[in-house]
């Protein structure tokens, strides 16, 4: 289910605001670790359909924007071989796993993180607060920031996810879309033993129930700590 899109707006040159993009691996909540690094990150998978033509032609402009910014503040006026494309083929992914990935289908998408953790927003510019409320599959408008970055080992452009806003939803990615009583319809079960209906003929009625125990047994002699009490003179004590 495609979402209308937002004519994409470019600020500063590098952060654009785009959308909908449908979320996937979606950690907005709680920063997730990955293996390219020992701090926690939020992160999240924007899905673009590939019929989105602005959206696409305005990320390629803040990327490029970035880029010149890289090659003047971090890579010494030139730039760096063999960047890495933040716009990936999802139908690359789609490839590995039909199944696992069929939402990347005929879309691009960018894998978008920050160590700060993101606005979430409904419609109404209002917090969302009901973690539920946002998720993998769900679609959301986002801010995007992309960064030129040196470091020792690598050089390259980062997104930087700032804030999302939700827009519409949609099925769960990554959730099983059957239930028990579909996928065990056909198994026959006749030859199961429950085990409740094991014990259905044992007969019970000689077994002793501790309340009934007790039932004929004469108390009136017994002692009661707090009567036995009851005769002390209190202005003795």
């Amino acid at each position: 289910m495609q979402v209308k899109s937002i004519t994409p707006k470019i600020v500063g040159d590098t952060k654009v605001i785009f959308g909908p993009v449908r979320l996937s691996f979606a950690h907005v909540w709680e920063p997730k670790k990955d293996k390219n690094s020992d701090k926690p990150k939020y992160s999240a998978d924007l899905i673009i359909p590939n019929s989105d033509k602005a959206t696409l032609k305005a990320i390629r402009k803040a990327i490029k924007a970035a880029k010149e910014k890289g090659k003047l503040t971090k890579w010494s006026g030139n730039l760096p071989q063999n960047l890495t494309d933040l716009l990936h083929d999802g139908n690359e992914k789609v490839k590995g796993d039909p199944d696992k990935y069929a939402a990347y289908r005929d879309t691009y998408y960018i894998t978008a993180w920050s160590y700060k953790k993101p606005e979430i927003v409904d419609t109404e510019r209002h917090p969302i607060i009901d973690q539920s409320e946002v998720y993998s599959g769900c679609w959301c408008v986002v801010s995007v920031t992309f960064i030129p970055y040196n470091n020792p080992h690598k050089k390259g452009v980062l997104a930087g996810l700032n804030n999302l806003m939700k827009a519409k939803d949609d099925a769960k990615l990554g959730e099983s879309n059957t239930n028990a009583s579909t996928d065990f319809a056909d198994v026959d079960t006749s030859g199961f033993v429950n085990a409740n209906d094991d014990d259905d003929d044992v007969d019970t009625s000689g077994f002793v129930n501790a309340n009934d125990d007790d039932d004929d047994v004469d108390t009136s002699g017994f002692v009661n700590a707090n009567d036995d009490d009851d005769d002390d003179d209190d202005d003795a004590l």
